[in-house]
Order: structure tokens, then sequence, then C-alpha cells
């Protein structure tokens, strides 16, 4: 009985629990970045591009490796303070930067538009024209917002603070210049400072955990968070550390005293901060001055490969500062106010205790060399080596493993899940009761008042009632034939009683066929809705039907085999014939469900059919999606020649979870009018914001010229809609990153223009004005998906 069946599975499915683990993805992000230079550093502002590539923790924690470069950027000193600077004399050099380096981002939600924090160090080369490199080593902080749309897509804008150590007069001004400004290279020295800068990217999650599913990492994590700093570890870490500084460094090898302290959010990752003070000597010695002048603090991140009972490794990255006195002694004598420097390595947790732990690690700390080191030839970047081993004191309690986590969480949903099942099913099973009950009573009135058809009918939706309830209950009202050996449920009734219930149900069947054929000889792609629904209300009074036919026939194979049915007879359980007329009646009723059931599939391949066919004018998606009971749909409304507009119910393939969809990309080539002319070529994709009439439209260009030009913007767009007219128009508005005319920017994007539906897409043309005075005007073609 497919009615009971459907109930059954229903409540079956809504208490199955179902659990993935996939802790680990491959995360690529092409990205775009605009700087302002702190007006130390020599340089003018501008933009760049770059890629991340990683891996995902989870859903919240990803560590990532990043390089970004900025070309030809010009050097620039009106306002670095210089006392005799003069700007007609000033002679600007071109300077390429490149950064390498690996940065931890925390995302701080799992919503479609969800906050995140970054640390980050690495490398630094500044370049002028075909002289050597000068290195530095930086930091970068920032925060973030991320917007998913799609399951393993999402859009990232970030403010980002990087600071480095460099001498702008000794690295980007030429030596005229220092003769023509006075200078003198000995009053200038490294300066540490920080950069502004905006980025945006768009990230890729390639493999492993799905940003939209929770793993059990994940659900770590978020436990973590939940209730503050409740289920995360106070972590303290007094240690001993050694440091073998580069040869070329002016620092002398030493020990290290200190200690880390920070916080595990879970069983795989945490943070710690540090302080670690030098000892005389390169020894420790507590018989005398034990502490040298130079000390060493900072910040790095830790994840464990593993959360076994064990020796656990763990990677850790991070960075800080070797900060002196004006006392310490360098290994030249000269001095040296210190200096940043990131730091990367591997270690090893080995438990004693419930809450202690030996830990030992190896890192390598990368520093730059002094500024009298780099002018006399030594490497920008000096590889220094530090090992530490300490005691591991975890205070507060313990974080739960990704595992205690799960199977918690596990527990809950299942014991929640099964009261919700057993509330609905005690709900369904009440509901037929009381059914049961007033068609009971309805039966007797129709008993008493002689009304045999009534009857037929009540009882057949009785026994259809107690059907249902006995598959949900598993202890049924009808009585069972105590003789037979399966436990079958057996209706007793009349060969009378049977007879007329085979009746009503044949004509029943009869008076459907009208309607049936009626929507067979007209059926109508425009009036899916209509005649679907109509299909699904005679699809369910066939299902009804063949519920009883199914009651009536206990032995399937009784029409073909042979010429008489049994069912019980009231009052005796013993079995009676059913009269050769009856058969041939129930042979009549499967023989015309048989037809009705060829007539639905004939309707609807037409339908199909037409629907394919037929050319249909302009769809205009309202955006409202409206789900049925089978398949998905969304309302369209079609603007007709007249300028009427009709609203149709069209199915789709699946509606989509996020905000956006990919509908489509636009290849574009135009010039650029407005400072130096280009001819440009543009990468346009077209993503429709679900619920409402705007598009998201992200674009890459880049102009060929005397100066090229290149850029990143992301545009909302918006339908301008006039009636009887096949052109449509539009226009929009946005933010990018160009460099245009050899100056870079980040500004305002207004863009305009109008297209035609052509083929299988639309051709259009437009115009963008950039900074409200450079002006692309293009042509191009949309290839919708």
């Amino acid at each position: 009985m497919k009615k009971a069946l459907l109930l059954f599975l229903t409540l079956a499915i809504y208490a199955h629990i179902h659990a993935q683990v996939r802790d680990i993805s491959v995360t690529f992000s092409p990205s775009a970045n605009f700087t302002w230079f702190n007006d130390q550093a020599g340089l003018e502002n501008n933009m760049g591009f770059g890629a991340n590539v990683g891996f995902g923790f989870g859903e919240f924690v990803e560590l990532r490796a990043n390089f970004l470069q900025l070309k030809d950027v010009p050097t620039s000193f009106e306002n670095y303070g210089l006392a005799n600077f003069d700007p007609n004399v000033f002679q600007s050099q071109n300077v390429d930067i490149k950064r390498w380096g690996a940065d931890i981002k925390t995302n701080l939600g799992s919503k479609e538009l969800s906050p995140y924090l970054l640390f980050g160090t690495g490398v630094q080369s500044i370049q002028v024209a075909d002289l050597d490199p000068s290195k530095q080593i930086y930091t970068d902080i920032g925060a973030g917002l991320k917007l998913n749309f799609g399951n393993r897509t999402a859009f990232t804008v970030e403010a980002r603070n990087t600071a480095f150590k460099f001498n702008a007069v000794e690295q980007l001004l030429t030596d005229q210049n220092k003769s023509d400004f006075g200078i003198d290279p000995n009053a200038y020295s490294s300066e540490r400072f920080g950069n502004w800068s905006f980025n945006t990217s768009l990230q890729f999650y390639l493999g492993g955990t799905n940003p939209d599913a929770m793993s059990d990492l994940d659900r770590a994590y978020r436990a973590s968070y939940q209730h503050g700093f409740t289920g995360a570890r106070w972590v303290i870490e007094p240690a001993v550390s050694h440091v073998k500084f580069d040869d070329k460094s002016d620092f002398r090898n030493t020990y290290l005293l200190g200690a880390y302290t920070g916080i595990d959010f879970s069983e795989y990752v945490g943070i710690r901060a540090y302080y670690f003070q030098a000892t005389n000597d390169n020894s420790i010695d507590f018989g005398n001055d034990l502490f040298d002048e130079l000390s060493m603090y900072g910040a790095e991140f830790r994840a464990k490969f593993n959360t076994s009972m064990g020796v656990t490794p763990f990677v850790s990255l991070g960075g800080g500062y070797i900060d002196v006195s004006d006392d310490y002694v360098t290994r030249t004598g000269a001095s040296n106010p210190g200096d940043l420097f990131a730091s990367a390595g591997v270690g090893l947790n080995i438990p004693i205790g419930k809450k202690v732990e030996i830990f030992g690690t190896g890192k390598f700390l990368l520093t730059a060399a002094s500024d009298e080191a780099v002018s006399n030839g030594t490497n920008n970047i000096l590889n220094n080596r530090m090992i530490d081993v300490g005691l591991k004191f975890s205070l507060g309690k313990q974080a739960e493993s990704p595992e205690e986590v799960f199977n918690r969480e596990k527990e809950a949903i299942r014991t929640s899940e099964q009261k919700t099942y057993e509330q609905k099913l005690g709900e369904m099973k009440l509901m037929y009761l009381e059914q049961i009950a007033e068609l009971e009573a309805e039966l007797n009135a129709a008993e008493v008042a002689g009304d045999s058809l009534r009857m037929a009918q009540i009882e057949a939706d009785k026994q259809k009632a107690e059907t249902t309830y006995n598959t949900l209950n598993g202890s049924p009202i009808a009585k069972k034939d105590t003789t037979a050996g399966s436990g079958e449920i057996m209706m007793r009734m009349t060969p009378e009683q049977l007879e007329r219930i085979i009746k009503t149900i044949l004509e029943g069947v009869k008076s459907m066929k009208p309607e049936v054929e009626s929507i067979k000889l007209n059926a109508d792609s425009s009036r899916i809705e209509e005649q679907s629904l109509l299909i699904k209300m005679l699809n369910s009074r066939i299902d009804s039907l063949e519920q009883d036919l199914v009651r009536m026939n206990p032995q399937p194979t009784a029409m073909q085999t042979t010429s008489a049915m049994q069912t019980t007879s009231a009052g005796l359980g013993e079995p009676a014939q059913v009269s050769d007329e009856t058969l041939q009646r129930l042979e009549e009723l499967q023989k015309n469900y048989e037809d009705l059931e060829e007539s639905f599939k004939l309707i609807e391949l037409k339908m199909d059919v037409q629907a394919q066919n037929s050319q249909m004018p302009t769809v205009i998606n309202t955006g409202q999606p409206q789900q049925q009971q089978n398949e998905p749909v969304v309302l369209t409304q079609t603007v007709n020649e007249d300028g009427s507009t009709e609203v149709h119910a069209v199915e789709v393939d699946e509606l989509k979870d996020g905000k956006f969809d990919f509908a489509g990309i636009s290849p574009i080539v135009g010039f650029n009018l407005g400072g130096a002319f280009t001819m440009n070529i543009t990468a346009r994709a077209h993503m429709p914001i679900n619920g409402s009439k705007l598009e998201l439209t992200p674009e890459f260009f880049y102009g060929f010229g005397d100066k090229s030009s290149i850029g990143v913007i992301g545009n909302i767009v918006y339908p301008l809609n006039l009636e009887n007219s096949k052109l449509k128009p539009y226009g929009g508005a946005g933010i990018g990153i160009w460099k245009i005319d050899g100056k870079s920017n980040l500004g305002l994007n207004l863009l305009g223009g109008t297209y035609l539906d052509i083929w299988e897409g639309k051709l259009f043309a437009d115009v963008s004005v950039r900074a409200l005075k450079h002006w692309q005007f293009g042509v191009g073609y949309t290839f919708e998906f």
C-alpha cells in the first residue's frame, strides 16, 4: 500500500542520523591587491595580483601559502620628510615587489556572509631595475568578510596591515638624488613601519571538506566557541631554548629561558604567545649574572597531525621580534636595534600525565641582514635555527576530541529525533483512530438508514484507515484470522458487501475517464501548472482505488488462474466463494485502471514534447521559488507581444542552496578613452542574486597600448525593462582595483548598456566609466549556462 509505506518511510528517514568525516580540503584563491604605502616606504600606492594555495582544516581554520606581486611601482619621496627634497629634480624609478609567505586564516562563522581573521609572515623582495633585490621579513595581520556562493566557491574582501623594516633612502634614491639633496647615507637606517592594503579574492575549495557540511573537526571548533573558552584549555609551557644564528648575523648564539602560553581550542589546533630572555656566554650559569641583553617574543599557530594518546607530532608557524638593549654587544661590535623574524617548525608532544606533557620543537627563524652587511654584499635573508624543550601544563577543562564531540552530538540528535519521531507517530495514530471512530459512527448511521451504497463507501474508507493504522501501530485493530498461518489480516464481509464495494470502485474509475480523455486531447504546455495538478489529483484517486483492489484480492494470481476468489464470510470466519459476475467486475476494474495509467503516460509525454518544441516568449525569472509536492518549480513571468503578462510554474533541475547562481560568462572587446588609448579585452561572469532582479558581475580586463592597463571589478547590475522592445537595457555600479595610464587606483565603476537575445545567448554593447575619467566602450556576447 503506497500511502502507508510512504508515511512509514517518511518517519524512518526523519529518524535517520547520517555523519561524514571529511576534515581536510585544498584551497586555491587568485587575488587582487591595492596597497597604500607608508610615507617612509618611498613608494607610490599601487595594485598587485597574486594567489593563495593551502589546506582547510575543517570549515574554520585554513593554512595557506601565498604569493603577491606588484609591478612597476614608482618611487615617491614627496612626503618622506627629506629636508632638501625638490620634486623637479627627483628621479623616479620603477620597482618590482614580490612577497612569498604563509598565513593562518580563521573563519568566524559558516553563514553565507561570515567574517574571518588572519595572521601571516614571509619574505618580501624589492627590486629596482636591474639591481640586486633587497629582501625583508614581513608580517601580516588582517580581517575580512567571506561571501559564500555555491558549495565550494567564496568571494572574499579583506583589509591587511603589512609591516617590514626598510631603508628607503639607501635602497630607492639614486646616487644623483642623494647628492642633489645633500643626504648623508649614515644618517638613515632601516625602520619598521606598517602599510595598509585592500585585498579581494575568489576562493575555491578543491576536494575534502565541503564548506556547507560540518565535519567532526568543525564540531570540535564550534563546541569550543559556543560557550566562550569553557571548552578550551589554557596552556603554560616553560621551556629552555637554544638559537644558532646564521654566521652572517650580528646576533650571537645563545641559550634562552622563557615560556609559551596560550589556548588549545581543540585537540587539533591552538595558539601561543611567548617570551624568552637570552643568557650570557651561550650557557646557563645560575651562579653569576644569568641574563644577556637580548630577548625574543612573538606568537605562533600550532596544528597537530593526530589526536592519539601517545607521541603526537605538530607543526608551528609564526613570527616575532628580536629585541636588544643599547648595551648588547653584537658579533661585529656595530649597533643593531633588533629585527623581525618569521618562524616555521615541527615538534612532538609526549604525555607523562593527564595534564602534563613533555614537548620539543625545531624551528627555522628567518631574519634580515643588517644594513652594513647588505652593503657589503651579504644575502638579505639569514637562516637561523632554534630548538627548545619544555613541559606543557594544561589548565581548566579538557577540550573534547572531535570523536567525543561527534558521538555526544550524534546521541543528542538521535534522542531528540527519536522523541520527535514518537510524537509524530503518536499524532498520526491518534488521527487515524479518530477517523476510524468517525467512520464507524457513519457506517452505523448508514446501516440504520438502509443506504447500502453509502455503507460500501464508508467501509472502504474505514478499511484504508485501519490498514494505515495497523502499519503505524504494529497491533492491528482489525481481527486476525486465527486459522491463517501467516497471521494476515482478513476482511470480514458478506459476498454482497464485497460486490457493492467493487461496483462503487468501478463506477469511480469510469467517472474519471472523461476527465482524463479531455486532458489527453487538449494537453497544453502553457497550462502545465493546472494540468499537472489535476493529474496528481487523479493519480491520488487511482492510488486509493489500487489499495482497495489489493485488499480485495489477497491472491494476485486469482484473476488469471481461477474462476472464483475467496474472502472471509462475516460472522463465520469461513472462506466464501465470489460469483463469476463479481470476478468479471474485478477484471473490468483492473482493465480500466490500466487504461487510465496508460493515458497518464501519454499525457505527460505529449506535454513534455510541446514544452520542448514550443517557441516561448522571453521568460523573466521573478526569483521567487515555490516548491511543489514532487518537483521544485520556479514562477516565471512571460511578456507577450501585446504587452500582457502571464505567470507559469516551470520545473527546474534543482533549487539552489545559496544566494547566487553561475549563469554565464561574457567575453568583451573594446577600447579605452580618457588618458592613454588602449584596446581592451574583458572577461565578465554573470551571477544572478536569487530573490531579486540584481546580478553580480565580476570582471577582469587587460588593455594593450603604449601603457598597458589591468584591473578587477565587482559590479551589481539591474535590468531596465522596456515595454514592446527587443532591446533590454541595464545599468549598474561597482568597485574595482585597476592600473590605467601608469597609475594604480581603487575606485568607483559605473556601467550601462543594452542587450539583444540572439541564438542561445545575448549580444550586448555597453560602456564602463572608471574613476569618472576612463571610458571603456565595448561589445560582447553572453554564453549562458
